[in-house]
């Protein structure tokens, strides 16, 4: 059976306890209210048909209710809240281009009125939207920014929520460790929430953990794992009854029946079971079927044999809906129900279902192995009739075969000897341009030494700390003796190569007063000290990103320097908000400074390693700036 409710959750809301609400109640007064307090309301409505009875029509109406009265008011953290949730409403139904849509006006809001929870909440939604559509990649990259923008921001509630969609992403991927690890995560931010306001992050983290740790124990056998499972389910229950909140009970039934279920309890595995189909309406299918799967297995171990026939006849109603993986559990019920019952022809029946699809598969494979077999026997019957051919032609061509092998090894010395003088052509030209990369990496923009020489003397004028003045003038040498040092030495660590762009950054800020920020992203798989990269090789894109870039703004702007490894390759990505391509001017966009130096490099890099190491620089797929991508071949030191 597949893991229960697994949805990805996005959440911009108080912890309201939706449940709890009279919604008739509020769709009554809801009319005598008006501006901020019916804007409210709405939201709250929307909210209880979009999470706790997934109705989405409904959620939509009056989320954009809601958004009429923020947009009425001009409250900028209202719209971009009821729009990121209409975008949630939209990905429930599969809508993606509509979700992406409001996703992307939100950031443009936030951004324009310098909102920046707000870019980060819409950040963390487009991290939600990618997860829906498989795109893992893309949504862990969101993800683990906005999880790490949270932390900084001290905001607990989202970051719990973040955690856990990381953890779902990792269990997609089979990532079993990595998975538990964010689970964790979220379960250690439970003491720093409050358990009044954040009661429903509170139940979903105990509820998603119990979730996480359920199957992993069954596939173990582990009943300590099995054991922590059943006490998450227990404190969700138990915080759940205390607050009389109902969201999320559902899986933790599930959990709990389960559990019984794998010991053999039986009628503990029925009630629990029954307690979790209470919530049928707000549940998917395939999670009902779980339910009705469960319960007829155990009805026939009790030897209740009409009531697991009663739940078997409604697996049959639904697993119409359902993938066909529950197929074989539930005609193998079948016949072990009816096989009791002493219906002989009915178990016969499910058996024959068993071992039709048994069949369909085993003839699959053999169709497989013949088809594979006349096409090996057609090919020896040509070869055979091209050999015989070859035999009989042979002695009659035996001259002209030594007259084209005579004109073929002249050929052949002629295409060696200028290979070798092609090949000692491009060695003297490689050696040319590694000189001349050299040359060119020893002069770095003399304008900046320049400007950033002002900024320390004027420092020293206006009577800053002279430790700091010392701090920022070592900086400063670090970065000279690197850059003389990368005419020497082709690769450099990437620990040292982040430690030189760490120095240069703040140099570069202590020039532009607040003009930007940068973050680095760094993959955990990575061993700085040991893996080599060409050096100085993302200086000039960060560079131009700085001063063309961020030529038009006074602040705000931000580079993110992202580490991944993939497969047999180190992916570095440069992501700037800056002004970007310019239309009438794309021949002057700010990459082009750094495009000619960094392909040579690379061309001399791919030579020497025989590799692909590339770069691609494009318009970032949200959001304004230039996103340049550098694909490099792990190396590391000897």
């Amino acid at each position: 059976m597949r893991n229960f409710y697994f949805l990805f959750f996005i959440f911009f809301s108080n912890s309201f306890s939706f449940a709890s609400l009279n919604i008739d109640s509020l769709k009554i007064c809801v009319n005598q209210q008006k501006d901020s307090i019916q804007g409210n309301t709405f939201h709250l409505i929307a909210m209880h048909y979009l999470h706790d009875v997934r109705q989405i029509d409904s959620a939509l109406k009056y989320e954009t209710l809601a958004l009429k009265i923020a947009k009425k008011i001009h409250s900028v953290s209202r719209i971009i809240n009821s729009k990121l949730n209409i975008g949630d409403a939209y990905v429930q139904i599969q809508k993606y281009y509509l979700a992406k849509k409001e996703f992307e006006e939100a950031i443009e809001i936030a951004k324009s009125e310098k909102y920046l929870k707000g870019v980060i909440d819409a950040n963390n939604a487009l991290g939600y939207f990618y997860a829906n559509k498989n795109e893992y990649d893309k949504s862990i990259f969101y993800f683990i920014s906005t999880a790490k923008e949270y932390e900084q921001l001290h905001d607990y509630n989202r970051l719990a929520y973040t955690y856990i969609n990381i953890a779902r992403i990792f269990w997609v991927q089979e990532q079993e460790a990595k998975s538990l690890m964010f689970i964790d995560k979220s379960l250690s931010l439970i003491p720093k929430l409050n358990s009044k306001k954040d009661v429903r992050t509170i139940i979903h983290i105990y509820s998603q953990a119990g979730d996480r740790y359920l199957p992993i124990a069954k596939k173990r056998k582990d009943s300590l794992l099995m054991m922590k499972a059943l006490r998450l389910a227990d404190s969700c229950l138990s915080i759940s009854k205390k607050n009389n909140v109902n969201i999320g009970l559902a899986g933790v039934y599930f959990i709990k029946c389960s559990y019984f279920n794998s010991i053999k309890n039986h009628q503990k595995c029925i009630v629990f079971a029954k307690k979790g189909l209470e919530y049928r309406q707000s549940m998917p299918d395939e999670n009902i079927l779980d339910f009705q799967i469960i319960m007829s297995y155990a009805f026939i171990a009790l030897g209740d044999l009409k009531n697991a026939k009663l739940y078997l006849d409604s697996c049959e109603l639904k697993s119409n809906t359902k993938a066909m993986e529950n197929q074989f559990d539930i005609a193998e019920l079948q016949y072990s129900l009816y096989k009791k019952m002493g219906d002989k022809s009915k178990a016969l029946a499910a058996l024959e279902k068993l071992l039709e699809q048994k069949e369909k598969i085993l003839n699959l494979e053999k169709n497989k192995i013949l088809n594979e077999l006349e096409s090996k026997y057609q090919n020896e019957i040509k070869e055979a009739k091209i050999t015989k051919l070859n035999q009989q032609a042979e002695f009659d061509a035996l001259n002209i075969r030594f007259l084209f092998a005579f004109v073929g090894l002249t050929i052949l010395m002629i295409v060696i000897i200028v290979f070798f003088y092609r090949q000692s052509i491009f060695k003297n030209k490689f050696k040319i341009l590694e000189t001349e990369l050299r040359l060119n990496r020893a002069r770095m923009d003399p304008h900046f030494f320049f400007n950033a020489l002002s900024s320390l003397q004027s420092l020293v004028l206006k009577g800053k700390k002279q430790e700091e003045i010392a701090e920022d003038i070592h900086r400063f040498a670090n970065i000279m003796r690197e850059s003389l040092e990368s005419s020497y030495n082709e690769l450099n660590t990437l620990e040292k190569e982040i430690n030189f762009l760490t120095n240069y950054l703040d140099l570069q800020k202590l020039r532009s007063a607040g003009k930007f920020e940068y973050h680095f992203q760094i993959d955990e798989k990575i061993e700085l000290p040991e893996v080599l990269i060409p050096a100085m090789i993302l200086q000039p894109f960060i560079e131009n990103a700085i001063e063309h870039g961020f030529s038009e703004i006074a602040e705000g702007g931000i580079i993110n320097i992202v580490f991944n490894i993939l497969g047999e390759n180190l992916e570095i990505m440069i992501v700037d908000n800056g002004v970007g391509f310019r239309e009438k001017e794309s021949h002057k966009g700010y990459p082009s400074r750094a495009t000619q130096i960094v392909r040579d490099r690379l061309l001399l890099l791919n030579n020497q390693t025989k590799t692909n190491a590339k770069f691609t620089i494009s318009k970032p797929a949200i959001g304004v700036g230039i996103q340049t991508i550098i694909v490099l071949p792990l190396i590391y030191r000897s």
